[in-house]
């Protein structure tokens, strides 16, 4: 069977990276992951969970399901760290990285999606939403570094979904404002 991941970043805005890939478990990908939340600014939770439609730095949102390659489902666990196509232009798919080396992403949680969706929107829309309490939580633990944050989230395309042959949603961290931004060193702290 085919599973599919779509991978967005959110605050106010979604990612419209798109990567490329092909055959087995897919995962589609969005583009520039957008501020989540910085613990020196407005406050750990301002964001987490923002609405997904549209960005302050102008994004328009991810690009239309049927536009959007498709990238090798990876599964990931709380505390795993990775870099994602949507992170980093030198990998094509999402590959699991130790977290005390240079990576682009931790995931802080996974949660399982339930219910039926009838749109590619209605689908990200649920997926932010059962990330926000998790990643808000996430983001008051963290001490205030002077680093902005960005909420990275990994969940199953449309199809996929549909299919029941994936629910699960990963929310993750990060520090990448973009493709080959900055990088997390260690582990959240």
């Amino acid at each position: 069977m085919v599973g599919a991941v779509v991978v967005l970043a959110i605050v106010g805005g979604a990612l419209a990276w798109l990567g490329s890939g092909s055959g087995g478990d897919q995962a589609s990908a969005g583009d520039s992951p957008a501020p989540v939340t910085s613990p020196s600014a407005a406050g750990p939770a301002d964001g987490a969970g923002a609405d997904p439609g549209g960005s302050s730095s102008g994004d328009t949102g991810p690009a239309p399901a049927s536009s959007r390659p498709v990238v090798p489902h990876v599964k990931l666990s709380a505390g795993d760290c990775f870099d994602s196509p949507g992170l980093d232009s030198k990998v094509t798919v999402i590959t699991r990285r130790s977290c005390d080396t240079p990576h682009y992403a931790e995931v802080v949680s996974e949660e399982k999606l339930t219910g039926v969706v009838a749109s590619e929107t209605d689908l990200r829309d649920k997926a932010f939403a059962v990330c926000k309490s998790d990643i808000g939580r996430r983001m008051e633990s963290i001490p205030e570094d002077g680093d902005d944050y960005y909420t990275y989230v990994l969940f199953p395309d449309l199809a996929t979904y549909q299919m029941g042959d994936q629910d699960m949603v990963s929310c993750s961290l990060t520090k990448s404002h973009g493709r080959d931004g900055k990088q997390l060193t260690a582990p959240l702290p």
